[in-house]
């Protein structure tokens, strides 16, 4: 537990009048209000344990009177603890010499210390020659004057706390706000470069699809080509095939013409000699 302020006052000191009698009793008892808060200085709701703690000093020292609980309940951030009794009396150490109050809750050392004034010393007003006051003053005047003392020593002690707390929000207002600035630019210029990346996709679309009619059309008057080529190589084949068989016969006529020619050569060289 992380239990950073705790705002006490001693109040309803005692859990019954004084008497005003010297022999009437007087209980060995004082009951301590206290408000508890957390880290983020909401009241503290839970329950824990605690250790009370007399001191001779307000820093270092030692205790001279201790008492532990096992469980307290805090509830929006106040409770109460009755201190001393017949076991562990607190008249038996306040002897009118000032004393701090150490408050440990589970086991955490609340700093710091709490001053203890006059009123708690009137425990030991049932040993007094006058049992209901106390250096001129009565239980109720004292009872006031602590409250009054406590509440100005708590607004004292919160008083920086709250301040820093309020820079501290400050400060987060100004992150947040410095923050929403940065992302609202941002989506700015991506919305612009969204619109401009948009705009391209576009006309590379339009673009492709113009391409594509485009092969599709020229692949059409290709295959169309190709078609009425392919019927000329056809009918060029034949035509060949009709050439090489007429050039055969005409190979054949001229051999048969040479023959002849051979034949009337003889003949005219036998005519020549006879002439």
């Amino acid at each position: 537990m992380r239990t950073q302020y705790l705002v006490a006052v001693f109040c309803a000191v005692f859990c019954v009048g004084l008497a005003s009698s010297v022999s009437a009793s007087v209980p060995e008892t004082m009951t301590y209000h206290g408000a508890l808060r957390g880290a983020d200085g909401a009241p503290y709701n839970a329950t824990v344990s605690a250790t009370f703690a007399v001191f001779d000093a307000a820093t270092a020292g030692g205790a001279v009177w201790t008492q532990d609980f096992a469980t307290i309940d805090v509830n929006a951030g106040s409770f109460t603890a009755n201190l001393g009794g017949a076991d562990n009396p607190l008249s038996s150490v306040l002897d009118g010499a000032t004393y701090w109050l150490q408050i440990t809750i589970d086991g955490e050392v609340l700093e710091p210390r709490t001053r203890i004034d006059s009123v708690p010393f009137a425990l030991r007003a049932g040993r007094a020659a006058d049992s209901e006051r106390l250096s001129g003053k009565s239980v109720a005047d004292l009872t006031a004057d602590l409250e009054a003392n406590a509440v100005a020593n708590t607004t004292a002690e919160l008083s920086p706390i709250l301040a820093e707390l309020a820079d501290l929000r400050a400060e987060l207002a100004t992150l947040r706000a410095d923050s929403q600035a940065g992302v609202d630019a941002l989506r700015v210029e991506l919305d612009g470069k969204i619109a401009v990346n948009a705009t391209a996709i576009a006309a590379n679309a339009t673009a492709l699809g113009n391409l594509e009619s485009t092969l599709d059309a020229k692949i059409a008057a290709n295959t169309a080509s190709i078609g009425v080529n392919a019927g000329k190589i056809g009918t060029n084949t034949t035509a060949i095939a009709t050439n090489a068989g007429k050039i055969g016969t005409n190979t054949t006529a001229i051999a048969t013409n040479a023959g002849k020619i051979g034949t009337n050569t003889t003949a005219i060289a036998t005519n020549a000699g006879k002439i």
